[in-house]
């Protein structure tokens, strides 16, 4: 074991969705989920490594038709699970998912118009629909199990900042129990981010603005911005891909297949990702 001292290591576990957003860095849909022989190398390598949780994207995690496995299996490992999700399906999920995560992040971009804006979904889903849905599944959340904690993260961009704040008042004014809220600025990283910059990308000045706007928490939570002007903020996520590559900011660590754990571990440690890194998820998720 070398402790690297990153608490999740995040697993892309889908490359499928429900939804098709214009500025997703994720794969297209044509992407595979990881297989279970991929997985179990990946909680290896995350023991190995130290990691505390597994965190679990996509893609949209829940539509990956491993996911309960994947979750249970991970337990059995000594690993905590973290969730992302779109939280359209988290209503049929709830109770398995409060019994069995840590964390879970929820994406929200807006009130109802504005999240649909930035959020179009396959399927003919209203955008009030869009809404619901993951509000109803995080109350379920806390419901079933009041200690799990959740984070709201919403993508701010030149289509939806002067939303937000909006989406902060429906949060206070409706009590919704989330423990933080990140905010991230639009990052022009790669894949369908690259093809759609000139509609989402907004200036530091407008996204300074937005903090300067937003309370400090909202129902005790506190509120979190990630800037697209942060050192290395394309390289913050330590990522097993459903192949088993590890390649931040296109460069290519190695394998998790076909690659010894120790020889991946000392290309991380000999540049600076890994301090970026675990600021980043410490800054999230906070000391776990």
């Amino acid at each position: 074991m070398r402790d690297l001292g990153i608490c999740n290591l995040d697993l892309y576990i889908t490359g499928h969705c429900n939804y098709q957003c214009e500025y997703c860095y994720g794969e297209h849909d044509h992407c595979p989920d990881m297989t279970i022989d991929t997985y179990t190398k990946a909680l290896a390598f995350a023991k190995h490594i130290g990691a505390q949780n597994v965190q679990l994207c996509g893609g949209e995690p829940l539509v990956c038709r491993h996911f309960k496995e994947f979750t249970l299996q991970a337990k059995e490992n000594g690993l905590g699970v973290v969730l992302r999700t779109n939280g359209y399906y988290l209503p049929e999920y709830a109770e398995f998912i409060a019994n069995n995560c840590v964390w879970v992040g929820v994406s929200l971009d807006g009130l109802p118009a504005a999240n649909d804006l930035m959020r179009p979904a396959k399927a003919n889903i209203s955008a009030e629909e869009k809404f619901a849905r993951p509000i109803e599944g995080i109350r379920k959340l806390k419901e079933a199990n009041p200690e799990i904690r959740i984070i709201l993260a919403s993508l701010a961009s030149k289509c939806n900042s002067q939303h937000i704040p909006a989406l902060a008042a429906y949060i206070r004014e409706n009590q919704l129990p989330i423990d933080r809220w990140k905010i991230y600025e639009f990052i022009c990283d790669k894949f369908r981010s690259v093809e759609n910059k000139a509609k989402y990308e907004m200036s530091e000045a407008d996204f300074k603005k937005l903090t300067e706007q937003m309370p400090a928490t909202v129902n005790g939570a506190q509120i979190i911005f990630q800037s697209a002007h942060t050192e290395n903020v394309g390289a913050n996520c330590l990522i097993v891909r459903q192949n088993g590559d590890i390649k931040l900011s296109g460069v290519h660590y190695g394998n998790i297949l076909t690659d010894s754990f120790d020889d991946i571990v000392d290309k991380l440690v000999s540049g600076n990702v890994l301090t970026v890194i675990s600021n980043n998820k410490k800054g999230t998720y906070g000391e776990q």
